[in-house]
């Protein structure tokens, strides 16, 4: 899928915003592809997130130029990349150094909760830096290779979410017994308590977008599991609609 594909197929769904993230790289693109992307996002009346990972001030300051082209609110960033897994330090210093470019743009800089921190150390590093210009993107699974639920990481990070990842799992034990595994379902077919969640969304103090975001487990065939994918996407649209009409 393209880019302009995903933008068509969220249109079909009647969805206002769409988040590209580092599974599609709008880094990776042509200027031009990208000024044909935000041109049809306009046309069709949806609003463009963007998102990265990798946390060097260089990267950040030209995805916050990306994010002026794409006219985004935001720049959602994972904070570890294969290569480099910076220090508590490190990423106060980084936040500091690029986060007045991003007040001058009215741009926010959210950081995603993932494996590595758990929620009371990302807590830390946001009253360290201790500016407007950053936040939470509060993603409902990540945490739990931290051993913490997002009940645990909303109770912590809530002053700082201003994005919220709706992912939706299932937690089952392994054939062989020794284990369990994490695997996405559509929205409302696992164990996330989505109306809670929802209702959650609507109380924060910031105004937050909320992005479904899904994990098919793939099926040994590409094309059965782009097919399952896709309709996990009308059913996971149509769940949440319905559900944030009751919260």
């Amino acid at each position: 899928m393209r880019a302009l594909d995903l933008l068509a197929r969220a249109s079909e769904q009647g969805v206002e915003v769409v988040q590209f993230a580092d599974n599609m790289p709008l880094h990776a693109m042509d200027p031009g592809a990208r000024r044909s992307l935000a041109a049809a996002a306009r046309e069709q009346g949806i609003d463009v997130e963007v998102g990265t990972v990798g946390l060097e001030p260089d990267y950040l300051d030209r995805y916050l130029a990306i994010a002026g082209e794409m006219g985004s609110s935001i720049v959602r960033v994972v904070i570890d990349t294969p290569q480099r897994q910076p220090s508590v330090e490190e990423i106060v210093a980084t936040l500091r150094q690029v986060l007045p470019g991003y007040a001058r743009q009215g741009v926010r800089l959210l950081i995603e909760n993932h494996d590595r921190f758990p929620a009371a150390e990302l807590a830390y590093i946001l009253r360290k830096v201790d500016r407007p210009e950053v936040g939470i993107c509060l993603d409902t699974v990540n945490s739990l290779g931290s051993l913490e639920t997002v009940e645990t990481v909303l109770a912590a990070l809530r002053p700082w979410v201003m994005n919220v990842h709706v992912k939706d799992f299932r937690i089952r034990r392994a054939h062989h017994k020794m284990g369990f595994l994490v695997e996405g379902t559509a929205a409302g077919a696992g164990r996330l308590d989505i109306p809670w969640l929802l209702g959650q969304a609507k109380a924060l103090p910031h105004d937050s977008n909320v992005i479904l975001e899904l994990w098919p487990p793939f099926e040994n065939d590409v094309a059965f599991t782009v097919e399952k994918e896709q309709a996990w996407v009308g059913e996971s649209v149509d769940y949440l609609r319905r559900t944030l009409e009751h919260v």
